[in-house]
């Protein structure tokens, strides 16, 4: 897939990708950055 701003062609490449499980993680805690997050409100589309 390619897009193209002006003389500027951005192309990058669609894969699959295999998620690991983090079968590695010992503490079952989100880390305290996680609820920090606030996802944003969906935005209109008129």
């Amino acid at each position: 897939m390619s897009v193209t701003f002006y003389t500027t062609r951005i192309t990058w490449t669609i894969r699959p990708v295999i998620f690991v499980p983090l079968a590695h993680r010992q503490g079952t805690e989100l880390p305290a950055c996680a609820y920090d997050f606030k996802p944003r409100p969906p935005q209109r589309t008129d």
